[in-house]
């Protein structure tokens, strides 16, 4: 029905306008809408819907980069048209996803996780539907015994290493996190969950060191490769020599998901005591010369790529004496 469109929703619409993630189709209608509408001038009934349908389409195109924006725009929808179960339905949803955003806390599969607040809107809603390491758990929970000793480089908020522990209760397990930020995300998710494992503020290199890392806004995407777009910040972490860490642990699982890192680590390394990798590749970082050498080096140390269950960049690899893949 007709309604007034203030001040504060002009701001809102002129917001939208500067936003780099907005098609040039919808800018075209936020632009007719604010040319056909004043602030003081009640609108009629085909310049609302059109107001409300416009409005709704920027939230839904905007929602995966920026749930806060999303949300305010729905929420102008679902002013003008209170009635509409698409708008109810979203708006419901968007205040799911704030409240999990400004509490950092949601439940994957029975496991309970904290992570720094208002992280962006994909992390976010991978968090809350569930999606989040999704196919790396499930390759996990398929591969590793009783009698695995797991390494993990890239433990995030510690998923993977609470839903390993939880679902298989391997013999021992490892995890290394470059960003000092996320270890008391880790320790507080493992008493949340009552599991214990070990870890460790550090990165694993050719020598000991200290290393600059950086952390971008998501912490999935932190990394010891500089981006390049987008904001970071520049923190110095230690390094230590990955070949006395896999000989002191002689571990028989890898689950690696270091943004790129995974091209330096696995140069020149011992896998001997190794029989299953879980390893995320990034080729949106790597060139395809590094890629194929990871390839390579895991081929020549008499690994096969199990390509049934492997993901499109979530790998399984497994050694050739073990007599089927898991």
């Amino acid at each position: 029905m007709p309604g007034d469109l203030n001040r504060e929703d002009i701001a809102l619409l002129n917001r939208v306008l500067e936003y780099e993630g907005l098609n040039s189709a919808l800018a075209l209608q936020i632009q007719k809408v604010l040319i056909d509408v004043d602030t003081d001038v009640s609108l009629s009934m085909s310049a609302t819907n059109h107001l409300v349908n416009t409005v709704r389409d920027v939230a839904v195109c905007l929602e995966r980069q920026d749930i806060v924006l999303a949300a305010y725009l729905m929420n102008l929808a679902l002013r003008f048209r209170p009635e509409g179960p698409f708008l109810q339905q979203k708006v419901s949803e968007y205040q799911h996803f704030l409240l999990a955003a400004d509490q950092g806390r949601c439940t994957i599969n029975g496991t309970v996780l904290t992570f720094p607040p208002y992280p962006p809107a994909a992390l976010l809603r991978s968090l809350l539907d569930g999606s989040y390491e999704g196919k790396e758990a499930e390759l996990a929970i398929s591969a590793i015994d009783r009698d695995d000793r797991v390494l993990e480089l890239g433990a995030g908020v510690g998923f993977m290493g609470i839903t390993v522990m939880r679902c298989c209760e391997p013999a021992h397990y490892v995890a290394y996190e470059a960003n000092p930020e996320l270890l008391s995300y880790i320790q507080h998710n493992q008493k949340l969950n009552n599991i214990s494992f070990d870890i460790h503020n550090a990165v694993l290199l050719e020598e000991e060191s200290t290393q600059p890392f950086y952390v971008t806004p998501a912490f999935w995407g932190s990394s010891l490769l500089q981006p390049k777009e987008g904001g970071y910040q520049q923190v110095e972490v230690p390094a230590l020599n990955k070949h006395l860490v896999m000989a002191e642990l002689l571990p028989t699982v890898l689950i690696i998901d270091i943004e790129g890192g995974e091209s330096a680590f696995f140069e020149g390394l011992n896998l001997n005591s190794v029989m299953k990798i879980i390893v995320e590749i990034h080729p949106q970082i790597l060139t395809d010369s590094e890629l194929t050498a990871i390839y390579k080096t895991l081929i020549d140390a008499g690994f096969l790529l199990d390509f049934k269950v492997s993901g499109r960049q979530e790998l399984f690899w497994y050694r050739r004496d073990i007599k089927e893949a898991v």
